[in-house]
């Protein structure tokens, strides 16, 4: 019963928030239909507690303070623990770029971040992070941190057939705000989860 205007803005408003996702329909000649599908409610936020504190701070030592091995090791852990139910995305068809990006925010969400999108684009998006769990042992070892936060991020996006995504993360880059950029190729549409 709402006006076509105002359901594209409440719309609008659920993609953004991740809430649920929009696909393109083709039906004959001219434009395709845009059709949207509610997600799963996963939107509950982990809750982080001291243990796992702890475990990232044996983690910076142990890693000697690599950023490429945390990137690595969090990569490959993502890989084997994270799948596309897991990411709301268990779809008969390849997800979008918005998509996928609404996945990662999604998680993120999850993890205990708060992300917010500043600008999206069909092959790039930056996001601004308000918040991290783990902003305290960021302090003492920010390099290992972000690089396992880098890696969490790439092994994601893998799982979303996007092995070629880079991830720029800029942490603390407006006081205790991180910046987030994930981008690919122009014009990749990723590979096949088949």
């Amino acid at each position: 019963g709402l006006h076509v205007t105002t359901t594209r803005a409440h719309l609008q408003r659920l993609l953004e928030r991740g809430s649920v996702i929009q696909r393109d329909e083709r039906v004959g000649v001219g434009r395709p239909r845009k059709r949207y599908y509610a997600l799963p409610l996963r939107q509950h936020v982990m809750d982080v507690p001291r243990s796992y504190h702890l475990l990232t701070e044996v983690l910076a030592s142990v890693l000697g303070g690599s950023p490429e091995k945390a990137e690595a090791a969090v990569a490959e852990w993502a890989l084997k623990t994270i799948d596309l139910d897991l990411l709301g995305m268990a779809l008969e068809q390849q997800p979008t770029w918005p998509e996928k990006v609404a996945a990662v925010r999604r998680l993120l969400i999850q993890w205990g971040y708060e992300p917010s999108v500043t600008s999206d684009g069909d092959d790039a998006t930056e996001i601004k992070m308000a918040t991290c769990p783990f902003r305290a042992e960021a302090g003492q070892s920010v390099e290992v941190v972000c690089g396992a936060h880098r890696g969490l991020l790439k092994g994601v996006l893998k799982v979303l057939g996007e092995p070629g995504a880079e991830v720029d993360l800029q942490p603390f880059a407006q006081g205790t705000t991180c910046f987030l950029r994930l981008s690919r190729s122009p014009g990749d549409q990723g590979e096949s989860n088949d």
